[in-house]
């Protein structure tokens, strides 16, 4: 058995150059595979689509709305709104310009749904196909053909990218996208130094960058260092000529990245070298972004009692957690055990394993920077306080590579070994299959997000009449912040329905005027279910202080309500607690 893996393994450098010219002798034809997955990807994205009909519920997926919205809109950034404060929410800034928080890459996909189909779902569409495309693209670099086909299928049928990512607004196909482009060129870097592989790879990292940047630093730091080692080599034989004009191209596709990324950065926060990720983290976080960072001295106001619950509350607690070091390797086994149950199905994590195993065996060097990549990246995320499935997308496609190359492994051996070797894989093939429709299955069943449906048929119910409308919300002293109705898009005073903060009735009465030609509503979000109200200005106005008959009559269905959540065990200990964590994701 071990002389057949070591035969199997015996996959070296050399070998990778043959495949190269063999794919690219097949010319068309790889042309052909890659539109193929990236074909399948879609139509597939679509059809779950509308079979599970997703609507936005984490914070980040309203703030990537957000984004895409305002990119559609032909602008990066909006005016700050002059009632901001009603419209303060996680992972949103506010000032100086009102502008989601997160780099634009899923933002710019959205805006792309958006423009062209009205949906910005639509975008997710065309991430995960692109995402699948070029996974299989990046394989025809690293194995033959047939099996770069194969790989390409695998992510077409992958969970995590068709379901986790695929239908939620939260992305990760973008960082996939990136990190694919970005180790596909480099064997075809390796084998001809063409500057189409450097294009690639500068695509590559200015997806990450805009998508995944920490992550997107660790997994190309690697490539990095690969391609300066080489250059510095044919320096030293006065042969760096043609590698460092076919460079040019890609250098030329970093700056421009870099220009307008300096340009963005001032859009949204008045600084070239001011993130807008960074500037929100100074406005409003309580707690650090690494375990090794402590807290600001200084906690940041907050307007509204559940951004404060958010922010200093969950937020520090997350952090508190991993203070010791068996709470941090309990709360970090919890982060990457859920990771890897998106990342890989068993059987995938078998096929990586083995591959992990022949690499080992037979001494493969070309996978080197891929046995590097990923305990980098696994260490360095680590250091996060948060450590959620899509943070790690950029490692997908490098573990998709480890797990097609133990697949190809496992066929010879079980060609030199048995006869009915072809059987065994066709079954290994339905299971995989048959793994997908089960955790499609599971993904149906395990939606519950019954705030969010109800939130969107109300916005489709008022859009369905006459008119304008204002929503003032209510929560009571224990709604929980990461059930959060208040989100709103670009256009605030052009939107049909505005969503907003009661404040109190001082605030209240200035947003009334300001916004007097719509429909007023106060909204019990917490009331089961939720009971949305119609009210004039004054009635508004005196609602807010929480003390006329009305509003008691409103919040009187909540008593129940109220009741169970004081007898039920602390958000720590209840299975609800992982949902709720992922509020908070970046």
């Amino acid at each position: 058995m071990r002389m057949s893996f070591d035969s199997a393994g015996n996959f070296r450098n050399a070998e990778i150059s043959a495949v190269i010219e063999k794919n690219a002798r097949a010319g068309f034809g790889r042309t052909i595979d890659v539109a193929l997955c990236g074909g399948l990807a879609f139509v597939l994205s679509v059809v779950l689509s509308w079979i599970l009909q997703p609507v936005p519920t984490l914070h980040d997926e309203f703030s990537y709305l957000l984004a895409g919205d305002t990119f559609a809109s032909g602008r990066m950034a909006n005016e700050p709104h002059p009632c901001w404060r009603h419209f303060e929410s996680m992972h949103i800034l506010q000032q100086p310009r009102y502008a989601s928080k997160y780099p634009p890459m899923q933002g710019l996909f959205l805006a792309v749904g958006q423009l062209v189909t009205g949906r910005p779902l639509a975008g997710v569409w065309f991430s995960t196909a692109l995402a699948a495309a070029a996974i299989c693209w990046m394989l025809q670099g690293w194995l033959p053909r047939r099996w770069a086909l194969l790989g390409g299928l695998v992510a077409v049928f992958h969970g995590g990218l068709q379901l986790t990512w695929g239908q939620s607004y939260m992305g990760g196909a973008p960082a996939v996208v990136g990190s694919a482009l970005l180790y596909g060129a480099l064997p075809r870097w390796q084998k001809n130094q063409s500057w189409g592989s450097g294009v690639a790879a500068a695509a590559g990292l200015a997806i990450l960058a805009n998508s995944r940047p920490f992550e997107g630093l660790l997994v190309s730091l690697p490539i990095v260092v690969v391609v300066a080692n080489d250059l510095a080599r044919q320096m030293r034989r006065d042969r760096s000529k043609h590698g460092m004009t076919a460079l040019i191209p890609g250098v030329c596709v970093l700056v421009l990245t870099a220009a307008a990324m300096l340009l963005y950065n001032r859009q949204v926060t008045g600084s070239c070298l001011q993130l807008p990720y960074s500037l929100h983290s100074r406005q409003y976080m309580s707690g650090p972004l690494f375990v090794w960072q402590s807290p600001p001295s200084t906690l940041p106001e907050y307007h509204n009692a559940v951004m404060k619950e958010f922010h200093s509350g969950w937020e520090l607690d997350a952090y508190a957690a991993q203070r010791t070091t068996m709470g941090f390797l309990r709360v970090k086994s919890t982060y990457f055990s859920d990771a890897m149950f998106v990342l890989l199905n068993p059987l995938t994590l078998i096929a990586v394993m083995l591959g992990i195993w022949v690499w080992w065996k037979s001494g493969q060097t070309s996978f080197n920077v891929i046995m590097v990549t990923l305990p980098l990246l696994i260490l360095g995320a680590s250091s996060a306080v948060w450590v959620f499935p899509h943070y790690l997308a950029p490692g997908l496609p490098l573990l998709l590579i480890l797990a097609i190359y133990g697949m190809r492994s496992a066929r010879i051996y079980f060609r030199q070994t048995r006869r009915d070797h072809d059987r065994i894989l066709k079954a290994l093939a339905g299971a995989y299959l048959l793994l997908f429709a089960a955790q499609c299955v599971w993904h149906i069943k395990s939606v519950d997000h019954p705030w969010s449906m109800e939130r969107e048929r109300i916005i489709t119910d008022l859009e369905q009449q006459p008119g304008k409308d204002l929503i003032v919300v209510q929560y009571a002293p224990q709604h929980s912040p990461h059930e959060e109705w208040v989100y709103n898009g670009a256009n605030i005073d052009d939107a049909s329905v505005v969503w907003a903060r009661d404040l109190g009735a001082d605030e209240n009465s200035r947003l009334i005027q300001y916004f007097r030609d719509r429909k007023i509503w106060t909204l019990a979000a917490d009331s089961v279910p939720a009971k949305l109200v119609p009210v004039d200005a004054a009635g508004i106005t005196q609602t807010a202080t929480g003390s006329p008959a009305e509003f008691h009559a409103i919040m009187s269905d909540t008593t129940q309500f109220f009741r169970r959540a004081e007898q039920s065990p602390l958000p720590d200990s209840t299975p609800s607690r992982s949902r709720d964590m992922q509020g908070k994701v970046d």
